[in-house]
């Protein structure tokens, strides 16, 4: 159980990331939120995607089995609408990326050298790095 001194302590401390302190970068805090966001929302439908186009491929199988080729052409019409709700959705994202880009391009460069410097130190595969040593 935590006490409130070490809540308090807690708060204090800066938070890093990367190696790189966070602590005072309200603008960093909130593009980072937004970005998380718009991850999940796409992650939200090609999951979905998936579940259906799985499902519709066992059915596929199913049917294959059973001889029952007529439910084919359904299951490839259907296939083919979530693949252009998903294609959709993805201009739709680059869009609003795009206008975002265009309206802001100061932040969205510093967010580019932000991510560049981030990315590869959170995927760096650390089975090389003590394959190294």
């Amino acid at each position: 159980m935590t006490t409130g001194a070490s809540i308090a302590e807690s708060s204090l401390k800066p938070r890093n990331f990367a190696g790189v302190d966070f602590t005072n970068s309200p603008l960093t805090d909130k593009l980072k939120e937004s970005a998380h966001d718009a991850i999940d929302e796409i992650a939200v439908n090609v999951a979905k995607t998936e579940n259906e186009l799985r499902a519709q491929a066992a059915s596929l199988g199913e049917s294959l089995k059973k001889g029952e080729i007529p439910k084919l052409k359904e299951v490839l019409n259907s296939a083919e609408l979530q693949t252009n709700s998903v294609e959709a959705d993805l201009k739709s994202y680059f869009t609003k990326s795009r206008k975002f880009i265009q309206a802001h391009p100061i932040v969205s460069l510093g967010i580019a050298f932000t991510a560049g410097l981030l990315l590869p130190r959170m995927f760096k595969d650390k089975s090389v790095e003590k394959n190294a040593k």
